[in-house]
């Protein structure tokens, strides 16, 4: 089976701005490459030169947000709520779309996403 890895936003910020981190990580791993329709949405809202977006973005496969997507952080989303934890809806959709099509997710914010892990989430570590 094929690894895939989302990217978060925060390691396409990296990316974009050259760092050698990220560039390094990657290079060094055999995975598909991917992001979702929210880091998309993200990435091109917070651009500062719309040409190099456009070339980054050009090789990675975009993670659609479906209604299978929709319903799972809308089912993750009750059950934070439940106990008493919210989580920003962008991380949410990106988890769920991660969850749903069995991405790991590389992310520099594990903060945000580790409490997701029972829910199925797989973190890149």
């Amino acid at each position: 089976m094929v690894r895939k890895i989302c990217l978060d936003s925060d390691v396409i910020i990296a990316l974009l701005n050259k760092e050698a981190t990220p560039q390094q990580a990657l290079e060094s791993s055999d995975a598909i490459l991917c992001i979702t329709a929210i880091n998309a949405f993200e990435i091109w809202y917070g651009r500062k030169n719309e040409e190099t977006v456009h070339e980054l973005l050009a090789w990675l496969e975009i993670i659609p947000i479906n209604d299978t997507v929709v319903r799972l952080a809308a089912d993750i989303l009750r059950d934070l709520k439940k106990q008493g934890a919210i989580l920003d809806f962008k991380d949410l959709f990106i988890a769920a779309a991660c969850i749903v099509n069995d991405l790991e997710l590389l992310t520099y914010n594990q903060k945000h996403f580790v409490r997701l892990k029972k829910y199925g989430l797989k973190l890149v570590e």
